[in-house]
């Protein structure tokens, strides 16, 4: 009888809830409505169902009396989500709904959006809960998210990550310029901004670890945002400097067609067109064969010097038939005329002395650059998909280069005193190809892969070099030596590669499987470089044989692995090795000698992941193995004078390196209370990583050739926390650092270098809709540096990277920005001058038109005439600082108008 009295009690103490889901605007009942009721202590998902045709939900299956968390989600409408105590009886909610339609014209009393979620390893930012001016581009969105940083220039980051690759709606659009796409697409178009790594397409069709990642956003749009027109032209001058560009989206369901054009001499826009390296399969199979090449530069502007800037380009995708079939392409043009000023001084720490280098280099680039790309992608059936790439490039750059240096020992005399003048033309053409056929079986989880890849590249160029050096011999005679040369240069470059990747995998139990990998890659390059002395009258020429070449490289590698999947609620664990071999061959035509090398390379991986039932945190540990195999240049370098003073030796016995990497990464994303953390630990291990023997001689001259050493470690690490301080206030903090030991060869004595920094954060975002908009982000760092033979080099320094950014909202719709940043730099012994900056910029907008369409720009940028470039690097033994000339101060009016037409609905 008390058993029966204890259960009636534990009956009647029971809990339900029930009720409808309506439109808060029109009153009417919402169908299909996801209703969710969570754990209050620890958000797990306890029930969840769905309301009816009348928008009716209820639940009643064991739910004990407490305080849960209801959340209410439908597309188009914004989350709902309310602390409920429930009573052990019937409890009766009645649910309203916000239209996103409707969400900057009104105020959410009781319903809140979910700013932060995670689902799987994918971090959501809501973009409704982030407040930005009308009319604002993503990239002033991006500005208010967590974790995120874009710099004065436009690159994006995330957590310290550059960011490769901007989707929207998960389909590539000018996927290889994040910058242009985040200040296309509008913030109000964007519904959520997903942040992930990226996977190769065959490593995400079949589930697998490749070791190729890329940091990628995609923007997820609002349903209404999915058919009409937008676009904006800017138009801007002042004194020296000009800014106009256009840009135009038509988007009708999956069909999105795009145009823009840029002429700008202040740094927008961006031809780092990278998207070559999304061809290919197998390229850990890719012998390494630069094309020679006679012009260093890449042929971009990293915002060092004063550039001129004029490109275009068009977008368009579709898929139609169901989404069955899809089609693509791009066409960009541009051309970029660069000038560079850069000092720079170089201290060689070597086993008896120090020498100094001090330099002065003067660039003006002019490139010309096509490009052109192509997909299609077919459903053949259920079962089997076919996606095909094209790709072509067409290039040329021309150069003039002023090179002065001086080197000096420590007594302060002058032992090598050089100027260089070049003068450059190249012309390059890349055609490519890809096919992938991805076939899934009847049987459930059998797949099969094959991948098809193909490139043709040829560089031709010529160019002028005329270098007068002088030496003195300090140590033995002190006497002059005059190594003037004066010569004529031509390259003739071509290379065709075809990769193949085949994957077959195959359950073997309802948790598990297995992945039987195989790939393989052949390439040919043929590059012949001809060098004339001429004569002292300027007209005669002569071959100089020792600076000339004709080589021919031939490489073929085969890989093949095998790897097992496990799959369990909240765990997967992967685990595989590769096996590959590759073989060299390389025919020197102008000497007649060949050298043939066989590789032998291991690649084993195994990960292990976890992720949390109520999708707000994931786990992963991860090893990866692979053999690194040395280049060409590496093995047998083509003999080059273009850098008398860098002189490099072929190495033909060097052996491949074996880099083991170990990564850790946890995210924690609690939406109901606002918190994210975020930890990203790596460890890498290098045995018999590729460093160099340097010998410098008594007139400052380096010749160097690679060796294997005998190990190089890597500590890198990132943690970050940020959590809600009030209502309209986020903090974060951070901390990170980069560790590194590595050794080389100076001199006949064996060095052991210790490098790194360690940088903290303090981060803190407040935002008032309508009112004020500001992040500050605090970043101390510790730079140091030892080499064991010189343990006193001098080169640890601190500094300091406070930014500051605010936008702040008037009547008469009026808006000021400021963007503040303060680098400070401690001073070295080797570095004496201040190096300080400040760099502030400040801009008036007044929004006019009743749409506010209309933007009327007034910017200062640089108001304190202080910019400057100046990056310290250490490597191995060498400690250097340059220094580049860049845009200063200037002032502009500019007018903005942006015009869409969603829905029919037009706003001029």
């Amino acid at each position: 009888m008390l058993l029966t009295m204890g259960s009636l009690a534990s009956i009647a103490q029971r809990a339900s809830i029930k009720g409808y889901v309506t439109d808060t605007v029109s009153g009417l009942k919402l169908r299909d409505a996801v209703v969710l009721l969570a754990n209050s202590k620890d958000s797990m998902l306890v029930q969840f169902c769905r309301t009816d045709a009348n928008g009716y939900f209820k639940m009643d299956r064991n739910l004990v009396p407490g305080q849960y968390i209801i959340c209410v989600s439908l597309p188009s409408y914004v989350d709902y989500v309310e602390l409920k105590e429930l009573s052990g009886n019937v409890n009766s909610i009645d649910i309203s709904l916000f239209p996103k339609s409707k969400l900057l014209k009104a105020v959410v009393v009781k319903g809140k959006v979910k700013a932060i979620s995670l689902n799987g390893d994918t971090l959501e930012f809501k973009a409704d809960a982030y407040h930005v001016g009308a009319n604002a581009s993503v990239d002033e969105l991006f500005r208010q998210l967590p974790g995120f940083q874009v710099d004065r220039g436009g690159k994006i980051s995330v957590n310290g990550q550059a960011v490769q690759k901007i989707l929207v709606d998960g389909e590539e659009f000018f996927s290889d310029d994040p910058t242009l796409v985040s200040k296309t697409v509008r913030a109000d178009m964007v519904d959520k901004v997903q942040v992930f790594d990226k996977k190769s397409e065959q490593a995400a069709f079949a589930g697998v670890q490749d070791g190729k990642t890329a940091k990628a956003i995609n923007l997820k749009l609002k349903e209404d945002k999915k058919k009409g027109y937008f676009g904006k032209l800017i138009i801007g001058g002042g004194d020296r400097y000009y800014n106009g560009s256009g840009m135009f989206n038509r988007f009708k369901g999956p069909a999105k067609f795009s145009v823009y054009a840029i002429a700008s001499n202040t740094g927008e826009g961006d031809i780092s067109w990278k998207d070559r390296e999304d061809f290919g399969v197998a390229k850990d199979l890719e012998y390494n064969t630069p094309l020679q090449t006679l012009d260093s530069w890449a042929g971009q502007y990293a915002g060092l010097g004063f550039p001129q800037l004029y490109t275009a380009g068009a977008h368009y995708n579709n898929k139609w038939n169901a989404f069955n079939q899809a089609i693509g392409g791009e066409a960009r043009v541009a051309k970029l005329n660069l000038s560079e000023n850069m000092t720079s001084t170089t201290i060689s720490i070597l086993p008896t002395q120090k020498l100094t280098t001090s330099g002065n280099e003067k660039n003006y680039h002019i490139l010309l650059q096509q490009k052109y790309n192509g997909n299609y992608q077919v459903r053949l059936d259920s079962m089997t998909e076919l996606k095909a790439k094209i790709g072509a490039a067409v290039g040329n750059k021309t150069g003039d280069r002023n090179i002065a240096s001086v080197i000096r020992n420590e007594a302060g005399l002058s032992i090598n005193e050089l100027s260089q003048y070049t003068n450059t033309d190249e012309r390059s053409n890349s055609w490519m190809g890809e096919l992938i056929v991805n076939k899934r079986f009847r049987k459930a989880g059998r797949l099969l892969t094959l991948g098809l890849s193909g490139a043709y590249n040829t560089l031709n160029g010529n160019g002028t070099f005329i270098t007068n050096n002088l030496a003195w011999d300090r140590e033995n005679t002190d006497t002059s030596i005059n190594l003037d040369t004066r010569q004529y240069k031509e390259t003739a470059s071509k290379q065709d590669k075809i990769n193949l990747d085949v994957l077959y995998r195959f359950p073997i139990s309802q948790t598990s499987a297995l992945s039987l990998k195989y790939a393989m890659a052949l390439g040919n390059m043929k590059s012949q470089l001809t060098t004339f002395n001429i004569a002292s009258d300027g007209k005669n020429k002569s071959i100089d044989s020792i600076y000339s070449n004709n080589y021919l490289f031939r490489s073929v590698g085969n890989k093949a692995g095998i790897h097992y999947h496990f799959v369990k609620k909240q765990f997967q664990l992967e685990a595989g090795n590769d096996i590959g071999l590759t073989s060299f061959n390389q025919t020197d035509y102008f000497r007649y000698n060949l050298i043939k090398r066989n590789f032998v390379g291991w690649f084993p991986n195994i990960e292990l992941k976890y992720s949390g039932k109520n999708g707000t945190r994931t786990a992963s540990l991860s090893y990866l193995g692979n053999t690194i195999l040395p280049s060409a240049l590496q093995l047998q370098p083509l003999a080059n004078n273009t850098d008398p003073n860098n002189i490099i030796i072929g190495n033909p016995q060097l052996g491949p390196s074996y880099s083991n990497t170990i990564k850790l990464l946890y995210i924690n994303a609690d939406f109901i209370a606002r918190k994210t953390t975020w930890i990203d630990i790596g460890y890498n291990l290098i045995t018999g990583d590729f460093t160099t023997a340097d010998q410098i001689d008594s007139i400052g001259r380096k010749k160097y050739q690679f060796i294997n050493g005998d190990y190089t470690t890597l500590w890198t690490g990132n943690a970050t926390y940020s959590f809600p301080l009030a209502k309209s206030l986020t903090m974060g903090v951070s901390a990170g650092w980069n560790l590194r030991s590595s050794m080389n060869i100076v001199n006949n004595a064996k060095n052991r270098i210790r490098n790194g920094n360690y940088v903290a954060g303090l981060f803190f975002s407040e935002s008032l809709p309508e009112k004020l908009n500001i992040t500050l982000n605090v970043n101390p760092s510790y730079n140091y540096n030892s080499s064991s033979v010189a343990e006193n080099s001098g080169a640890d320094y601190w500094m300091l990277d406070t930014r500051l950014q605010a936008t702040v909202y008037f009547p008469l719709k009026s808006e000021l920005h400021t963007s503040c940043s303060l680098l400070l730099r401690q001073k070295t012994d080797e570095f004496t001058d201040n190096t300080n900056v400040v760099l502030w910029d400040i801009w008036i907008n007044k929004r006019l038109l009743k749409s506010e369409a209309l933007i009327l720009k007034l910017s200062a940028t640089d108001v304190l005439n202080q910019a400057k470039s100046v990056f310290r690097y250490i490597n191995t033994n060498y400690i250097s600082e340059y220094r580049y000339d860049v845009i200063k101060r200037y002032f502009q009016v500019g007018l903005t108008w942006n015009f869409s037409n969603f829905n029919n609905s037009a706003k001029p």
